[in-house]
């Protein structure tokens, strides 16, 4: 994925280099590429608390640790609440960075809300089992502690509507021009120009060429050949 002002003026040589086959410049102009990103992501608000507990497993420790998170719980609520958001439409998620008692490393475990005596059992458990994934070992029956308590609050967006484009068109109308480019040979060669935004769907450009859009240069090696896909994207591949 090649993305920024100048990725897909540089994404080509690294590919060279490192012999990737398949370049894929995103529809949305690569100068802007990670704003748009940004801008469609989930509305999430993080709460944490650091607060050792060496683990009895019990009932009285199962409501503490409920308490705990629902503190955090309703401080994200309060968060949404001051930008407008319902807290009844956001999902929540509850984690526990956990370890075995002694270590100074820890494992961030999902958890379920509130906490019962079987809930903290099996989330002891998916500790352990992680460690073992994690680690190649683990201590069953050894204590386990609770280091940081974490909620997150996620306010699902609608995700933009992606269009395709019209097939139709002549590749020829995209044409800007033709002008000597230095492609890194110690040579420079006359090479077509296109316009990204001009070009039709299925339009295939054999380089050595340039493709330019509104804030980005795409360079097509020789060797390699650019597709404009329906949705826009500039897919290269290496002949």
């Amino acid at each position: 994925m090649a993305h920024g002002g100048a990725g897909p003026m540089f994404a080509p040589f690294i590919a060279e280099e490192l012999n990737i086959k398949k370049i894929i410049v995103p529809f949305i102009p690569a100068g802007v590429f990670n704003a748009w990103g940004m801008l469609n992501l989930d509305a999430i608000h993080d709460a944490t608390e650091t607060r050792i507990m060496k683990l009895m497993v019990n009932e009285i420790e199962a409501k503490e640790i409920s308490k705990i998170i629902e503190e955090l719980r309703n401080k994200v609520m309060s968060d949404f609440k001051s930008e407008g958001i319902d807290p009844s439409l956001v999902k929540f998620e509850y984690y526990l960075d956990m370890r075995y008692y002694g270590q100074e490393y820890t494992l961030r475990v999902q958890t379920n809300y509130p906490v019962t005596l079987d809930v903290l059992k099996n989330t002891i458990k998916s500790f352990e089992d992680r460690h073992h994934s994690e680690y190649g070992f683990k201590l069953e029956g050894n204590p386990v502690e609770i280091v940081n308590f974490y909620v997150r609050g996620i306010y699902e967006l609608p995700r933009p509507e992606i269009k395709q484009i019209s097939v139709t068109g002549d590749i020829s109308k995209a044409l800007i021009e033709e002008r000597g480019v230095y492609m890194g040979n110690n040579n420079v060669i006359r090479v077509p120009v296109y316009s990204k935004e001009s070009l039709p769907a299925d339009a295939e450009i054999r380089g050595p060429a340039i493709i330019e859009e509104s804030t980005a240069t795409i360079i097509v090696l020789n060797g390699w050949k650019a597709m404009k896909d329906r949705y826009g994207n500039i897919i290269m591949t290496k002949k």
